[in-house]
């Protein structure tokens, strides 16, 4: 016959399932805790920055551009944790007053876009404290010089293939084009208005085009060089003046259009800037082409700055070019 239970044993009982479940629950309120939105700091989880979405293995452009962006990120989060306030990143609290006071001449700097195709254009204007990203040019190969190859593109692109000024893509491209009507203006002689005379026109228009297309070449080649320079500082800088903007909560401002002067052509644009370095990026696109300006400025002691931006200053010209 087995000897009863002592009474104390199932008093330890109680107390060691007690135990048990005591700390069960300090577990799931530790857990609980740790993942409430309101004790982020203690516990480290960032549940508001997720990491992007990989991108499908066949795309890849679309991968580069989530690569990019990725990289991007990580460098503004190494800078965020250099800041030393906690104040948002921003210039101004109201944009309305920036416009406001845009329109009523308090703008530090004042941009005029002047370029021959306006027609369905958009264009923007930001100045970044740090170097933008430049933009992406598709590029374009050289203006014939030889003899035999001008020849041709007389006859293929001359009277045969007159455009207009609003023509999207025409033929030989825009600096084919300007290239000829200076030749035509410096030549004296009129287009043929027929085929029987084009191809003697043809031959007598050599050696008024060719020095045209080679100044053409000249000026691209600078142009693609100034790109290539850019490029060079924004790989050596962008880091370095992008964690100083973070640091001093300073950020792109976005500039505002302006009544048009009648007595000058072009769009006008005014920007309110704090002093200091700035670099100003803007584009218009318009149907065929695209044009990209960048222009670093240093404003110092409430400086006043009156810029234009044109064809032949740009930085990068996309489409029909």
């Amino acid at each position: 016959m087995k000897a009863p239970p002592k009474p104390g044993f199932f008093i330890g009982s109680l107390l060691t399932m007690t135990v048990l479940l005591v700390g069960q629950s300090a577990s799931a309120d530790d857990l609980l805790s740790a993942a409430s939105p309101t004790d982020l700091k203690d516990s480290g989880i960032q549940i508001d920055k997720l990491d992007p979405a990989p991108a499908p293995a066949n795309s890849k452009d679309y991968a580069e551009e989530e690569e990019e962006e990725a990289t991007e990120e990580e460098e503004e989060r190494e800078a965020e944790k250099s800041r030393t306030n906690n104040e948002p990143i921003t210039v101004y609290e109201d944009e309305e007053e920036d416009e406001l006071a845009v329109r009523k001449g308090k703008a530090k700097i004042y941009l005029t876009i002047s370029v021959p195709r306006n027609k369905k254009s958009v264009v923007k204007v930001e100045a970044y404290p740090y170097p933008p990203k430049p933009p992406k040019s598709t590029g374009y190969g050289v203006l014939p010089t030889e003899p035999k190859e001008v020849k041709d593109l007389l006859v293929n692109h001359g009277y045969l293939g007159r455009v207009a000024m609003d023509d999207a893509y025409p033929a030989g491209g825009w600096r084919f084009q300007y290239a000829l009507a200076r030749a035509v203006r410096k030549s004296g002689k009129s287009v043929p208005h027929s085929i029987l005379t084009h191809y003697r026109w043809a031959d007598g228009m050599i050696a008024y085009l060719t020095p045209e297309l080679e100044a053409v070449n000249k000026v691209e080649e600078a142009r693609q060089e100034r790109f290539k320079k850019y490029q060079e500082q924004y790989s050596n800088n962008y880091a370095l003046h992008r964690n100083t903007a973070v640091r001093t909560s300073v950020e792109k401002v976005r500039f505002f259009p302006l009544p048009n002067d009648r007595h000058k052509k072009g769009m006008n644009f005014g920007g309110v800037l704090k002093d200091g370095k700035w670099w100003i990026l803007a584009s218009h696109k318009a149907p065929g082409l695209t044009y990209f300006w960048i222009e670093e400025v240093d404003l110092k002691n409430d400086d006043r700055k009156i810029l234009e931006f044109n064809e032949s200053n740009a930085i990068c010209i996309n489409g029909g070019w």
